[in-house]
């Protein structure tokens, strides 16, 4: 009888994402950001975050975004409070970087 052993690799913490830019549409903000080159072999998606106010950053995607994908839709609609992004990237082991810049 032989035993199986699974090995894991860690595969470091991700570089955090540049924010680029955030265009304000009719309803909802167009976010864009930059995908670092050395996150090719460390992340596999990404998380936007979102500030109203001087409240908490949440998360608004329910699940990872593609790692090739640069832009998130947000659809909430633009009051007179303050609105603020940041993004993260994540590793296959659930790591997440730091936040983006604002």
């Amino acid at each position: 009888m032989s035993d199986i052993i699974t090995v894991r690799k860690d595969v470091g913490r991700p570089v955090a994402p540049f924010l680029v830019e955030v265009m304000q549409e009719k309803i909802g903000n167009l976010i864009f950001w930059n995908l670092s080159a050395e996150n090719a072999n460390v992340a596999i998606g990404y998380n936007v975050c979102r500030k109203i106010g001087v409240g908490n950053y949440e998360k608004l995607n329910s699940v990872l975004l593609p790692i090739n994908m640069n832009s998130y839709r947000d659809s909430i609609e633009v009051g007179s409070l303050p609105i603020t992004y940041k993004i993260t990237a994540e590793n296959i082991q659930g790591i997440e970087s730091e936040f983006s810049n604002e």
